[in-house]
Protein backbone atom coordinates (compact mmCIF):
# COMPACT_ATOMS: atom_id res chain seq x y z
CA UNK A 1 0.00 0.00 0.00
CA UNK A 2 2.75 2.30 1.14
CA UNK A 3 4.53 1.68 -2.11
CA UNK A 4 1.46 2.65 -4.42
CA UNK A 5 1.00 5.46 -2.57
CA UNK A 6 4.42 6.55 -3.06
CA UNK A 7 4.47 6.05 -6.72
CA UNK A 8 0.77 7.66 -6.89
CA UNK A 9 2.75 10.93 -4.99
CA UNK A 10 5.54 10.42 -6.34
CA UNK A 11 6.57 14.12 -5.87
CA UNK A 12 6.85 13.59 -2.07
CA UNK A 13 9.52 10.74 -2.07
CA UNK A 14 13.09 12.11 -1.25
CA UNK A 15 11.28 15.08 0.38
CA UNK A 16 14.28 15.73 2.80
CA UNK A 17 16.71 15.79 0.12
CA UNK A 18 14.62 18.37 -1.81
CA UNK A 19 13.44 20.79 0.42
CA UNK A 20 16.96 21.08 1.91
CA UNK A 21 18.47 21.50 -1.47
CA UNK A 22 15.86 24.13 -2.33
CA UNK A 23 16.39 26.51 0.64
CA UNK A 24 20.65 25.44 1.03
CA UNK A 25 20.75 28.55 -1.29
CA UNK A 26 19.07 30.62 0.96
CA UNK A 27 21.12 29.53 4.04
CA UNK A 28 24.51 30.07 2.27
CA UNK A 29 22.73 33.72 0.70
CA UNK A 30 22.66 34.39 4.45
CA UNK A 31 25.88 33.60 5.80
CA UNK A 32 27.86 34.89 2.79
CA UNK A 33 25.70 38.78 3.60
CA UNK A 34 26.70 38.63 7.15
CA UNK A 35 30.17 38.15 6.90
CA UNK A 36 30.07 40.98 3.71
CA UNK A 37 28.21 43.55 6.69
CA UNK A 38 30.96 42.29 9.09
CA UNK A 39 33.69 42.98 6.72
CA UNK A 40 32.39 46.57 5.68
CA UNK A 41 31.89 47.10 9.44
CA UNK A 42 35.65 46.17 9.84
CA UNK A 43 36.35 48.53 7.12
CA UNK A 44 34.63 51.23 8.19
CA UNK A 45 36.00 50.85 11.89
CA UNK A 46 39.35 50.80 10.14
CA UNK A 47 38.61 54.04 8.66
CA UNK A 48 37.05 55.88 11.78
CA UNK A 49 40.45 55.30 13.74
CA UNK A 50 42.91 56.16 10.42
CA UNK A 51 40.73 59.65 10.63
CA UNK A 52 40.79 59.86 14.21
CA UNK A 53 44.90 59.28 14.53
CA UNK A 54 45.06 62.05 11.76
CA UNK A 55 42.40 64.60 13.83
CA UNK A 56 45.70 64.64 16.53
CA UNK A 57 47.75 65.97 14.34
CA UNK A 58 45.60 68.18 12.31
CA UNK A 59 42.74 69.15 15.07
CA UNK A 60 41.08 71.55 12.27
CA UNK A 61 39.80 68.28 10.75
CA UNK A 62 35.90 67.56 11.71
CA UNK A 63 35.58 64.41 14.02
CA UNK A 64 35.24 61.44 11.90
CA UNK A 65 31.54 61.05 13.58
CA UNK A 66 30.66 63.68 10.28
CA UNK A 67 32.39 62.57 8.20
CA UNK A 68 31.28 58.65 8.20
CA UNK A 69 28.29 59.64 9.58
CA UNK A 70 25.86 58.43 6.51
CA UNK A 71 28.16 55.29 6.23
CA UNK A 72 27.36 54.40 9.88
CA UNK A 73 24.19 54.84 9.63
CA UNK A 74 23.49 52.70 6.33
CA UNK A 75 25.94 49.93 7.87
CA UNK A 76 23.50 49.90 11.10
CA UNK A 77 20.43 49.39 8.97
CA UNK A 78 22.28 46.47 7.02
CA UNK A 79 21.43 43.54 9.19
CA UNK A 80 18.12 44.29 9.75
CA UNK A 81 17.32 44.73 6.03
CA UNK A 82 19.38 41.08 5.37
CA UNK A 83 17.24 39.37 7.98
CA UNK A 84 13.75 40.76 7.85
CA UNK A 85 13.61 40.52 3.75
CA UNK A 86 14.77 37.17 3.62
CA UNK A 87 12.85 36.19 6.73
CA UNK A 88 9.99 37.21 4.38
CA UNK A 89 11.12 35.45 1.18
CA UNK A 90 11.23 32.02 3.35
CA UNK A 91 8.11 32.60 4.53
CA UNK A 92 6.22 33.33 1.02
CA UNK A 93 8.85 29.86 -0.01
CA UNK A 94 6.95 28.07 2.31
CA UNK A 95 3.35 29.11 2.07
CA UNK A 96 4.19 28.11 -1.84
CA UNK A 97 5.51 25.28 -1.36
CA UNK A 98 2.61 23.52 0.93
CA UNK A 99 -0.02 24.76 -1.01
CA UNK A 100 1.30 23.58 -4.33
CA UNK A 101 1.22 19.84 -2.29
CA UNK A 102 -2.38 20.30 -1.59
CA UNK A 103 -2.90 21.44 -5.46
CA UNK A 104 -0.81 18.09 -6.67
CA UNK A 105 -2.87 16.12 -4.39
CA UNK A 106 -6.12 17.40 -5.71
CA UNK A 107 -4.77 16.90 -9.49
CA UNK A 108 -3.74 13.14 -8.54
CA UNK A 109 -6.62 12.29 -6.57
CA UNK A 110 -9.09 14.30 -9.18
CA UNK A 111 -11.03 16.04 -6.66
CA UNK A 112 -13.41 18.54 -7.25
CA UNK A 113 -12.45 20.60 -4.17
CA UNK A 114 -9.24 22.53 -4.21
CA UNK A 115 -7.65 23.90 -1.09
CA UNK A 116 -8.06 27.40 -2.41
CA UNK A 117 -12.09 26.46 -1.48
CA UNK A 118 -11.08 26.30 2.10
CA UNK A 119 -12.12 29.03 3.87
CA UNK A 120 -9.58 30.21 5.77
CA UNK A 121 -7.12 32.95 5.86
CA UNK A 122 -3.88 32.83 4.00
CA UNK A 123 -2.59 29.62 2.01
CA UNK A 124 -0.58 28.20 4.92
CA UNK A 125 -3.98 27.75 6.62
CA UNK A 126 -6.25 27.04 4.00
CA UNK A 127 -3.16 24.20 3.29
CA UNK A 128 -2.96 22.66 7.02
CA UNK A 129 -7.33 22.10 6.64
CA UNK A 130 -7.43 20.99 3.27
CA UNK A 131 -4.85 17.83 4.07
CA UNK A 132 -7.10 17.76 7.70
CA UNK A 133 -10.72 17.86 6.59
CA UNK A 134 -10.65 16.70 2.94
CA UNK A 135 -7.54 14.45 2.58
CA UNK A 136 -8.44 12.94 6.14
CA UNK A 137 -4.41 13.19 7.54
CA UNK A 138 -3.99 13.18 11.27
CA UNK A 139 -2.16 15.85 11.54
CA UNK A 140 -1.81 16.02 15.44
CA UNK A 141 2.22 14.97 15.34
CA UNK A 142 2.75 18.10 14.49
CA UNK A 143 0.91 20.40 16.68
CA UNK A 144 4.17 21.78 17.97
CA UNK A 145 5.59 22.97 14.93
CA UNK A 146 2.01 24.19 13.77
CA UNK A 147 2.07 26.36 16.73
CA UNK A 148 5.32 27.58 16.12
CA UNK A 149 4.77 27.87 12.74
CA UNK A 150 1.66 30.29 13.83
CA UNK A 151 3.92 32.67 16.32
CA UNK A 152 6.22 32.98 12.65
CA UNK A 153 3.23 33.87 10.88
CA UNK A 154 2.19 36.69 13.21
CA UNK A 155 5.69 38.17 13.03
CA UNK A 156 5.66 37.87 9.62
CA UNK A 157 1.76 39.74 9.50
CA UNK A 158 3.60 42.45 12.05
CA UNK A 159 6.68 43.04 9.89
CA UNK A 160 4.57 42.93 6.49
CA UNK A 161 1.87 44.64 7.25
CA UNK A 162 2.58 46.75 10.73
CA UNK A 163 5.64 47.94 10.04
CA UNK A 164 6.97 45.28 13.20
CA UNK A 165 4.72 46.88 15.36
CA UNK A 166 3.46 44.32 18.39
CA UNK A 167 0.61 45.51 20.97
CA UNK A 168 2.12 44.64 23.81
CA UNK A 169 -0.88 45.16 25.66
CA UNK A 170 -3.26 43.29 23.88
CA UNK A 171 -3.46 39.74 26.00
CA UNK A 172 -3.83 37.78 22.69
CA UNK A 173 -0.12 38.73 21.98
CA UNK A 174 1.31 36.91 25.14
CA UNK A 175 2.41 33.77 24.15
CA UNK A 176 3.67 35.44 20.97
CA UNK A 177 5.68 37.73 23.18
CA UNK A 178 7.03 35.02 25.29
CA UNK A 179 7.81 33.24 21.69
CA UNK A 180 9.94 36.15 20.17
CA UNK A 181 11.54 36.73 23.84
CA UNK A 182 12.41 33.33 24.02
CA UNK A 183 13.92 33.11 20.54
CA UNK A 184 17.67 33.88 18.87
CA UNK A 185 17.93 36.13 16.79
CA UNK A 186 14.44 38.57 17.39
CA UNK A 187 13.79 41.73 19.73
CA UNK A 188 10.95 43.44 21.06
CA UNK A 189 11.64 47.06 21.38
CA UNK A 190 9.62 48.87 24.15
CA UNK A 191 9.83 52.23 23.18
CA UNK A 192 7.73 51.76 20.18
CA UNK A 193 6.57 48.19 20.40
CA UNK A 194 8.16 46.80 17.43
CA UNK A 195 10.01 43.58 16.18
CA UNK A 196 13.15 43.65 14.58
CA UNK A 197 15.23 40.78 13.31
CA UNK A 198 18.44 40.68 14.38
CA UNK A 199 20.47 37.78 13.34
CA UNK A 200 20.38 35.58 11.07
CA UNK A 201 20.13 32.56 13.34
CA UNK A 202 16.52 33.61 13.34
CA UNK A 203 15.67 32.93 9.95
CA UNK A 204 17.73 29.84 9.76
CA UNK A 205 16.05 28.11 12.40
CA UNK A 206 12.43 29.17 10.91
CA UNK A 207 13.93 27.49 7.67
CA UNK A 208 14.89 24.40 9.85
CA UNK A 209 11.38 24.30 11.38
CA UNK A 210 9.71 24.45 8.24
CA UNK A 211 11.88 21.51 6.47
CA UNK A 212 11.09 19.54 9.41
CA UNK A 213 7.63 20.16 9.02
CA UNK A 214 7.45 19.84 4.84
CA UNK A 215 9.37 16.38 4.86
CA UNK A 216 7.12 15.23 7.93
CA UNK A 217 3.64 16.09 6.15
CA UNK A 218 4.89 14.32 3.04
CA UNK A 219 5.57 11.26 5.00
CA UNK A 220 2.15 11.38 7.05
CA UNK A 221 0.46 11.47 3.36
CA UNK A 222 2.42 8.57 1.63
CA UNK A 223 1.96 6.21 4.86
CA UNK A 224 -1.88 7.27 5.59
Amino acid sequence: MENRRSQKYWFLTDAKINYEFQFDAIKSYLNQSQSMIRNIESDLEKKYREWESERKTNPDLPEAHFIFEDEVYNHDQFSSILNESTFLTVYSKFESEFFSICEMIQHLDNLKIGPKDINSKGYIQQAYKYLKIVIGINLTSLNDKWREINFYGNIRNAIAHKRGRIDLNNPQNENLISFIEKSNGAYIYLTDQTIQIESINFVIQFIDLIIDFLVEVSELIINK
